[in-house]
């Protein structure tokens, strides 16, 4: 078996490494500053972390974490991309129905992932490409989601040695600088988590394989193959040996060749079945391989040499891979030809679908986009990209009314993502709703973890003179909400 090859990515010095990175990994490596948290209405942890944390706090934490993570990471806001893991990491989560679980990708290359509280779970875009089967993807969300089910937090910070939540707080800012600046985070680090360090490795090392044999039993349960989880251990081992720079998953998710042999004995416990990865694997691989790619003219090059070896029986995603590649190099005639292709051979990808659509569109044919979107809306109601697709192309071709209509219908019926409330600012103010557009984007800076532009967007909508009562009322009750959560508001 061939070791994996490394991200060119630029990496953090070894000098932030494991001994450092495990004090937290539990609680999520990239949290929040002390303010910043303080901004999100922590639940009060009490004067000494000994104090584990109950469910609610737990949540509520969670709840405040998530805004964290998605003001000060960069995540995939492809909502194919978003919706294919979320499914996945639900699907195993079915295992815990008394908790709401949130799946994340981080845009970077480098290969890593994370549980936090709440259910709060993320995986690095480099990881989805390392991985060589959906099992094996899916191996690493059991794996986080085991940690979460473990309650793992709770006894982290109760045995973590961090005297108070401002000192937590502390590590959780030094982690968060140490993705920013390398070396200023190394400092921070090493200032405020010394005395924790050695007790947490040990600790960590205890709960990573308990999290191994919770993992497989929900992966097995999901309908996965547990063998994926030792061969994946397998190609990381051999990447330890044949490089001097292992990927950043192995320094908070150590490796060894007892943990390789103790998932591989588990592994065989399992009866024998045959698994089936869904179709969408192959191509959100694809789409974040290119996502990915520094050059968009190489991965053309990749994937057309790939399509070429294997003449009429190409696979389907690199087919795929090829069109989105033509597509980031500016080829969207090329692209075109490839997606109306897949399209009618595979009728049932939305996927294919909302790509021909967007190249469409960047062609200056949007009255072709919409067509296709409209029709494709009939099949794939739920669809994210469709429906955000539809939206765009209404605003583009001056329709902003209809885009506002369409949005709305489906953020009734759906947990509305930031993504969502951007656009529908945008719908509302092409069409000249300057109040409503605000509210919209007051939502979304809130779900982005920016609580005072949130506000101040509020505040923008209220002083319109345009806005009704109606609608100025629940402006001003949510403005309420909101500076209830600012630091200091009892």
């Amino acid at each position: 078996m061939s070791p994996v090859r490394p991200s060119r990515a630029r990496r953090t010095p070894r000098s932030v490494h494991w001994r450092l990175v495990l004090v937290l990994v539990l609680v999520g490596t990239f949290a929040a500053a002390p303010r910043a948290m303080a901004e999100n209405r922590l639940p009060d942890l009490g004067d000494a972390a000994g104090e584990a944390l109950d469910r609610s706090a737990e949540d509520r934490l969670g709840q405040a974490f998530l805004r964290q993570i998605r003001r000060r990471l960069s995540l995939v806001d492809d909502p194919e991309v978003s919706d294919y893991i979320d499914g996945l990491g639900q699907r195993i989560a079915r295992a815990d129905p008394e908790r709401r679980y949130r799946f994340l990708v981080v845009d970077a290359p480098t290969v890593n992932a994370f549980a936090g509280p709440g259910g709060v779970i993320a995986v690095n875009a480099g990881l989805v490409v390392i991985t060589e089967s959906e099992s094996e993807l899916a191996a690493v969300l059991a794996h986080e989601i085991a940690h979460v089910t473990q309650r793992h937090l709770a006894q982290l910070i109760e045995r973590s040695g961090l005297a108070s939540l401002a000192t937590l707080a502390s590590v959780f800012a030094s982690i968060v600088i140490a993705t920013q600046n390398p070396e200023a985070g190394q400092a921070a680090i090493a200032a405020t988590a010394a005395g924790a360090q050695q007790s947490a490795l040990r600790f960590s090392r205890e709960k990573e394989m308990e999290a191994d044999r919770t993992g497989m039993a929900l992966l097995h349960q999901a309908g996965f193959d547990p063998r994926a989880v030792p061969a994946f251990f397998e190609r990381f081992q051999d990447w330890q040996r044949f490089t001097s720079t292992p990927p950043e998953f192995l320094s908070s998710h150590p490796v060894t060749l007892s943990r390789i042999a103790d998932t591989r004995g588990r592994a065989e416990q399992f009866a024998p079945r045959t698994y089936r990865e869904s179709a969408d694997y192959p191509l959100i691989r694809a789409k974040m391989r290119v996502r990915l790619a520094t050059k968009p003219g190489a991965m053309v090059e990749h994937f057309r040499a790939r399509v070429s070896a294997a003449g009429r029986d190409s696979a389907e995603a690199d087919r795929y891979g090829l069109a989105l590649a033509l597509m980031g190099a500016s080829r969207h005639e090329e692209a075109s030809v490839i997606l109306e292709e897949l399209r009618r051979e595979f009728p049932d990808r939305p996927a294919h679908r909302a790509a021909e659509a967007q190249s469409y569109s960047a062609l200056g044919e949007s009255d072709r986009a919409i067509e296709l979107l409209a029709a494709s809306l009939e099949w794939f109601p739920d669809n994210r990209a469709l429906v955000y697709g539809y939206g765009r192309e209404l605003v583009r071709v001056g329709r902003p009314d209809e885009a506002a209509a369409h949005l709305r219908h489906f953020q009734r019926s759906h947990d509305s993502d930031p993504a969502l409330y951007r656009l529908l600012g945008l719908a509302h103010e092409r069409a000249g709703r300057r109040a409503a557009s605000h509210v919209a984007l007051a939502e979304y800076h809130y779900r982005n973890g920016d609580l005072e532009s949130a506000i101040r967007q509020l505040e923008i909508a209220l002083a319109d003179p345009a806005i009704d009562d109606y609608h100025a009322a629940r402006a001003q009750a949510r403005r309420e909400e909101l500076m209830d959560e600012r630091p200091g508001r009892s």
